[in-house]
């Protein structure tokens, strides 16, 4: 049927979650309308009948490859169809201003071009084999302490430049969905925000599709349907949100043509996903998909440090494996993403896949090695929290006679999750007793980071002979580290948010809002906008990983389109003895800039796989639009003439080829 005919009780019931208790689904008015069903997360759906545990989203961007999201969104979707799941929420596309934040793990990166491209990618492939996307949180949610009542304050620039952008980019990508984040942006709820929902989202960028809430996040039910906002999730009874439409017919606030144009977009967004069943055929095998989580799990591992390249590990060495994580990784953050929990509790199924230890994969791998594991210490679960216990005796007996000590250490979805924010940037600190003292008793030391975003590496970074980090990395995530640490896998993955020793190093951000305001002092300087703009000391910098070889930048040529647009290409070439992909990334920048600008701006990459002795031709495109600021004044975004330097490097502070461009 049509929905335009319903009663207006029935469209008020519409546009609110089902009445039902489900949660997830959308109201059916007793059997009369298709039923939507909706799944957490954006690293796949909870409770899917044939379950695979893909790396999270920090892991899939670490990798900087489109071509590496369009396989983990396929094995996605296809978990999604075998659940049944019509809407999967996600992907999750906040910018990382803090690395404190929560939630990090879940997104994509500090940068929003970065962010905008993986996403628009991640998009595309989940609607095009049938599975609506809902992306998140819009916007300026960017730390989990008091996202129900704090208020992002910014300016407009600011709002536009950074906490808008990679929502603006992939609208190219037509999501079916997008959802409205919990906190306020300038003193009004994001949920009934006009000016964030109405005039830029659907006014100025031409957003015509279904705005939802987050669970919970709306307030008035009248005032977010005159900002737009379609479908408020999930049901609340003491919300008494149709009562709410009702006031606000009553008074004027809203119209039964605001009541109209919600039902109308609600109704084309099912029409999307009942045409979409055609499509929804399942691609992979169980096998299949779990190979492609350990393939993304090593695209994303960041070598940070290999001194004396220490790694790969050579065969035929004594290697000493120390931490509970090379037998229990942990596989992601917690909260509505993390796929292994049961709901009911939350913290007795967090392993639910079976891993094999980096121990024993690495003896696999080494035949002609002798490889020792010892547990070192041990984590343990209790009120939702973890605490760790030591036997730092049997560490040293191990570690001292070993040629070379694999040392894991790392966060856990208690430290790392929704709801809350992490305390400081460091590993516990039973983990870090444990690691100081196998320094003390050996020199070659390789520290294994786990985590879900910034870890603070300066107590032992300059002690150890390599670090690798690896993001929350799925059900595959010991594979991926034993192909590195044995050089069957060459590491790849760069860093998509800057690694500093703690916050006192950003000193335009403060530890906590007041709890209902955090003010956006920082502007656009966020992350490497930042510290490469001011000169400050980092630990690694955006953009930042090693490989196992080496690559040789040359001949930039950078040719003027006749629309204005830039065709850049330079030659890049193997010249180590393994085979490697390099990202390589571009960016702008205006140093005699009459605005306040940063250094730098990433505006490109390209991930190009080399073997040793290869050279490649490798072709970026730098759109006009992209030299654009937004001016306040004007309220429009502004090309300002002038010199710009194009900058072509290996990280955000490793640049090897330079050119001007005049506008």
């Amino acid at each position: 049927m049509r929905y335009k005919n319903l009663s207006l009780e029935e469209k008020k019931k519409l546009l609110i979650g089902a009445e039902d208790g489900s949660y997830m689904n959308t109201e059916s008015l007793g059997g009369k309308i298709y039923k939507i069903e909706m799944s957490d997360g954006p690293s796949g759906p909870h409770y899917s009948n044939d379950f695979t545990w893909m790396p999270s989203i920090a892991n899939l961007a670490s990798g900087w490859s489109e071509d590496m999201v369009t396989r983990y969104v396929d094995a996605i979707a296809d978990q999604c169809i075998v659940g049944g799941a019509d809407v999967l929420l996600g992907p999750s596309v906040n910018i990382k201003r803090l690395p404190v934040c929560g939630r990090n793990f879940e997104y994509f990166s500090e940068d929003p071009y970065l962010t905008g491209r993986l996403a628009s990618r991640y998009i595309d492939v989940l609607q095009r084999r049938g599975v609506a996307a809902t992306v998140k949180h819009y916007c300026a949610n960017n730390r989990e302490y008091s996202r129900l009542y704090s208020s992002s304050n910014m300016d407009e620039r600011t709002l536009r430049e950074i906490y808008v952008k990679a929502f603006e980019m992939l609208l190219k990508s037509d999501p079916w969905a997008i959802m409205c984040s919990y906190n306020a942006v300038n003193g009004v709820w994001a949920a009934e925000n006009e000016h964030i929902l109405k005039e830029i989202l659907r006014d100025e960028l031409g957003y015509e599709n279904l705005i939802m809430s987050d669970w919970g996040a709306v307030h008035d039910r009248a005032r977010s349907l005159k900002a737009t906002l379609d479908l408020e999730m999930p049901f609340m009874t003491f919300h008494d949100s149709p009562k709410s439409i009702s006031d606000g017919l009553e008074s004027g606030m809203i119209t039964e043509d605001d009541v109209d144009a919600s039902v109308t977009r609600f109704e084309s967004f099912t029409e999307k996903i009942l045409a979409a069943k055609d499509v929804r055929a399942v691609k992979y095998t169980r096998e299949e998909r779990h190979a492609i989580a350990v393939e993304v799990a090593e695209e994303g591992i960041v070598l940070l440090k290999n001194e004396g390249d220490i790694l790969p590990l050579k065969n035929g060495t004594r290697v000493a494996v120390v931490g509970e994580q090379a037998i229990l990784p942990e596989l992601s953050g917690g909260g509505s993403s993390n796929l292994g929990d049961d709901p009911e509790n939350p913290f007795d199924n967090a392993f639910e896949v079976k891993q094999t230890g980096v121990h024993e994969l690495l003896k696999e791998r080494m035949p002609d090695s002798h490889i020792d594991f010892t547990i070192g210490y041990h984590c343990h679960l209790g009120f939702g929290l973890r605490y760790c216990t030591r036997d730092i005796d049997l560490v040293v007996d191990y570690t001292r006679a070993a040629d070379v000590a694999v040392v894991f250490v790392g966060t856990n979805r208690a430290i790392e999750s929704e709801d809350y924010d992490r305390d400081d940037l460091k590993i516990p600190s039973v983990q870090a007793g444990v690691l100081n003292e196998i320094i003390k008793n050996n020199e070659n030391v390789v520290v294994v980071v786990t985590a879900g975003s910034v870890v603070d590496v300066s107590p032992f970074k300059d002690k150890v002979k390599a670090i690798l980090y690896v993001p929350f990395g799925g059900e595959g995530v010991n594979e991926a580290i034993s192909n590195i640490l044995s050089g069957r896998v060459s590491p790849s993955g760069k860093l998509t948010e800057t690694f500093i020793s703690d916050m006192s190093v950003n000193p335009l951000v403060s530890r906590k809002a007041d709890f209902f305001n955090e003010n956006y002092d920082d502007g656009i300087f966020v992350g490497y906008r930042l510290y490469n703009t001011r000169g400050i000391d980092v630990e690694y910098p955006f953009g930042h990983g090693l490989s196992y070889t080496d690559f040789e930048y040359s001949d930039l040529a950078v040719t003027e389109c006749e629309n204005g647009d830039y065709d850049i290409t330079f030659n890049l070439k193997n010249v180590g003895a393994a085979r490697g992909k390099e990202i390589s990334q571009l960016y702008i920048g205006k140093s005699d800039s009459l605005i306040d600008r940063a250094l730098m701006e990433l505006k490109g990459f390209e991930k190009t796989d080399l073997a040793p002795g290869e050279s490649k031709t490798v072709r970026l495109h730098l759109e006009r639009s992209e030299l654009s600021y937004f001016d306040m004044e004007s309220n429009a975004w502004e090309i300002e003439s002038g010199i710009y330097k194009i900058m072509i490097g290996k990280s955000s502070r490793d640049l090897r080829l330079e050119a001007d461009i005049e506008i």
